[in-house]
């Protein structure tokens, strides 16, 4: 657990939370998109608890590759999100706790 890698995976984790949603949203939005421009079936109508939605049809290879690649879409935004966002801020609030005197 000691790699750079996992290291990595760690330190994003509260990033990949929470923006994991918001990347799998977009993809489905793309897909739906395309499915609209060239009037290909892309997705399966599901019933789930009583509302419907919609799910991506893929060949049993394509589902592996296309998680593959939500992993690393969801990676990539992750770490930029924690570059711009949650470092920064994490650094914003420990100078503002610092500075309070009891």
């Amino acid at each position: 657990l000691e790699t750079r890698e996992l290291l990595l995976l760690g330190t994003l984790s509260y990033s990949i939370y929470m923006v994991h949603v918001f990347v799998m949203l977009i993809v489905a939005n793309l897909v739906s998109l395309l499915e609209r421009l060239t009037s290909v079936q892309m997705t399966t109508p599901v019933i789930v608890e009583g509302a419907l939605h919609k799910t991506i049809r893929f060949a049993p290879w394509q589902g592996d590759i296309a998680i593959i690649l939500l992993l690393r879409a969801t990676i990539l935004f992750a770490s930029a999100t924690y570059r711009l966002i949650e470092s920064p801020s994490r650094d914003w609030s420990r100078n503002v706790a610092a500075r309070i005197r009891f």
